[in-house]
């Protein structure tokens, strides 16, 4: 964990995605996905963004499965 938080080269980019669930009221619950992005430079974020836009579309259809997934396993 700390060589994660301590990275910072530049030219990279370092992500982190999020699943968080909370209760929603008896017998349901919320859940949630995020993703965090720290680029370093100003390369890295141009090769970044080149990147989201061919990623992006493809990473939401994938959160949206995921998501239907839990919600018909959960009941």
């Amino acid at each position: 964990m700390a060589a994660f938080q301590e990275f910072a080269e530049d030219g990279c980019v370092k992500a982190a995605w999020n699943l968080r669930v909370e209760s929603a009221g008896e017998n349901a619950s919320d859940f949630e996905t995020e993703t965090r992005i720290q680029y370093f430079g100003t390369a890295a974020k141009r090769k970044f963004r080149a990147y989201w836009t061919l990623v992006g579309p493809f990473s939401g259809l994938l959160r949206r499965a995921l998501l239907r997934d839990v919600a018909r396993r959960a009941v």
